[in-house]
């Protein structure tokens, strides 16, 4: 349930950015919750949609965008 009270949130900064992805590789990927905070050498890249690629150890984990109905950057409009 992190993740439906991360998107609550309003507020979209690199501190939500950071979150997102965190919990997403452990969603999406069963990684450990903190995985990206506890590795020093980790890559990050988005695509024109502002999905993520996440690089780490060698493995590349995708990752969505956070609101991935409009590929904007917070709710659409229904």
């Amino acid at each position: 349930m992190e993740m439906i009270k991360l998107l609550d949130d309003r507020q979209r900064d690199d501190a939500f950015e950071a979150e997102w992805i965190s919990i997403s590789l452990a969603y999406f990927h069963g990684l450990p919750r903190r995985v990206s905070k506890k590795l020093k050498h980790f890559s990050l890249s988005t695509d024109a949609d502002g999905n993520f690629l996440v690089l780490l150890n060698g493995n590349a984990s995708f990752v969505p965008q956070w609101d991935f109905r409009s590929g904007a950057d917070g709710p659409s409009a229904i």
